[in-house]
């Protein structure tokens, strides 16, 4: 479950006109997410395989110009429908991408954030000033993943 941080959490939606199976082996598929999140500048699973609950990974990440090292731990791993992980770094959070079957060739994809920036009253007018450029980058990555998931 999901532990409300922020008073509005970022959630973006994408249809992908493939199975459930597929869209998760890319998604579930930690390492090579930078190829369709490009804000994540890489993914080094620190805690080996097979991921699930508990996984580690160090992800450097850069989005809206600025450079962060992102410390993931995966919360929650519902094989073939649902990855959570808290976010612990300069920014600090929790993530969920949700799939959700809509027939056999179609899946929805579901990503809500939940951030917080340090410095109180003033990270909190910070994110209100970053949320949106946040949303459109989520909404960019989540266009590529149906592009990586749909090219085979």
């Amino acid at each position: 479950m999901l532990v409300a941080i922020m008073a509005k959490p970022i959630v973006v939606t994408e249809p992908i006109a493939r199975p459930l199976e597929e869209v998760w082996a890319v998604v579930a598929d930690l390492e090579s997410q930078p190829r369709w999140m490009t804000d994540a500048l890489e993914v080094r699973v620190t805690t080996g395989k097979p991921y699930g609950v508990g996984t580690k990974a160090i992800v450097p990440t850069k989005i809206a110009g600025f450079r962060v090292e992102d410390r993931m731990t995966v919360t929650e791993w519902e094989e073939g429908r649902r990855i959570a992980v808290r976010h612990k770094g300069a920014v600090t959070g929790i993530a969920d991408i949700a799939l959700e079957p809509q027939g056999d060739q179609l899946t929805l994809v579901v990503w809500t954030e939940n951030l917080e920036l340090p410095w109180g009253r003033f990270g909190d007018f910070l994110m209100q000033i970053f949320r949106p450029i946040l949303r459109r980058q989520f909404a960019a990555d989540l266009r590529r993943l149906r592009r990586v998931v749909q090219s085979g």
